[in-house]
């Protein structure tokens, strides 16, 4: 499990974001910790607050979504505001860490992971690469920590980055897999050889069908944008 601490005035810096995307490759479990919050909470004692916010909370709003502006590739991640200084809401910190670590051990059930996984696929198609887009036929979840599932598609290749992104936040929200890091392993289809068949042999890579999930409008909301790590 990985803590990534930032500062509560100097915000996400190029490092905060660069140690997250490590951590995002290794598949570690996240918690996004925001330290100093005793010099936020000093900062709007005085009548003049901090420039550009109403308030201790509009301040606390904006740098939520600034966080998660920023570390977009961490969809849903625990986040808590702290002062190691003063000890304002570490057990928090500590509780996040617990309910995560319980989380990871999940057994994600099948016909409902199919499902949704057909749900945001007719919500927004993959896009189209060389006149074919990327489909999944199956799906099912073959390990934890992190979760591994197992796509059953057309041609992994053509699952592009942000595609497999969005298929993340959605069973992060769908699941309620806040922090949790997600596998996918694809099963592609061999590709015929010109003039005969292949003999149906799949092939695998690891990376990244009709109601609609429990929440879909929240769902959509909290999807993220196709950006990619180097933004």
């Amino acid at each position: 499990m990985v803590f990534i601490v930032l500062d509560a005035i100097d915000g996400v810096t190029q490092q905060d974001k660069a140690i997250a995307g490590e951590a995002v490759k290794e598949h570690k479990p996240i918690v996004v910790v925001v330290n100093k919050w005793d010099l936020v909470h000093k900062a709007f004692e005085d009548p003049l607050g901090i420039q550009g916010y109403d308030s201790e909370r509009d301040y606390r709003q904006k740098y939520e979504k600034a966080v998660f502006d920023r570390l977009f590739f961490t969809p849903g991640s625990p986040l808590v505001f702290v002062s190691a200084m003063s000890g304002y809401e570490v057990d928090r910190m500590l509780n996040a860490a617990v309910r995560l670590h319980r989380e990871l051990d999940r057994k994600l059930p099948t016909a409902k992971l199919n499902e949704l996984l057909s749900y945001l696929a007719e919500r927004n198609p993959p896009p189209a690469i060389g006149g074919r887009r990327f489909r999944v036929y199956y799906a099912t979840q073959t390990g934890n920590r992190p979760f591994r599932i197992r796509l059953f598609c057309n041609r992994e290749e053509k699952l592009t980055e942000s595609y497999r992104r969005y298929l993340e936040a959605g069973i992060v929200e769908e699941f309620g897999l806040a922090g949790c890091p997600i596998l996918f392993d694809l099963v592609g289809k061999e590709r015929e050889p010109r003039g005969g068949s292949s003999g149906g042999a799949s092939k695998s890579s690891t990376d990244t069908p009709r109601r609609a999930p429990r929440n879909r409008q929240k769902l959509m909301e909290n999807l993220p944008q196709h950006e990619t790590l180097e933004d």
